[in-house]
C-alpha cells in the first residue's frame, strides 16, 4: 500500500479481494478440493481401465482361438 497524505491508498491490493468474506473463502476452499478430489479419482479410474485393457489384451495372446478354425485345413489333411 502506497502512503499518500497520511492516508492509506490501497492500489496494488484488487478491488473484488476485499469484498470476498471468510466464508466465501471456505466455500472456494471446499470447492477446489471437491475438484482435486474429482480429478484424483478420475486419474485412478483411467489408470484402472488402461490396466485391465492391457490385462485383456495380454490374456488374448497366450489364449489359443479355435473360433475361427478353418474346416478346410482338417480335410486336407
Amino acid at each position: 500500500m502506497l502512503m499518500t497524505y497520511g492516508a492509506t491508498s490501497r492500489v496494488l491490493s484488487h478491488p473484488s479481494r476485499e469484498k470476498i468474506s471468510n466464508r466465501e473463502y471456505f466455500y472456494l476452499m471446499i470447492r477446489a478440493l471437491r475438484r482435486m478430489f474429482a480429478a484424483i479419482t478420475v486419474a485412478i479410474l483411467a489408470f484402472r481401465a488402461v490396466g485391465s485393457f492391457l490385462s485383456w489384451v495380454e490374456h488374448q495372446e497366450d489364449s489359443v482361438a479355435d473360433a475361427w478354425v478353418d474346416e478346410d485345413e482338417f480335410e486336407d489333411a
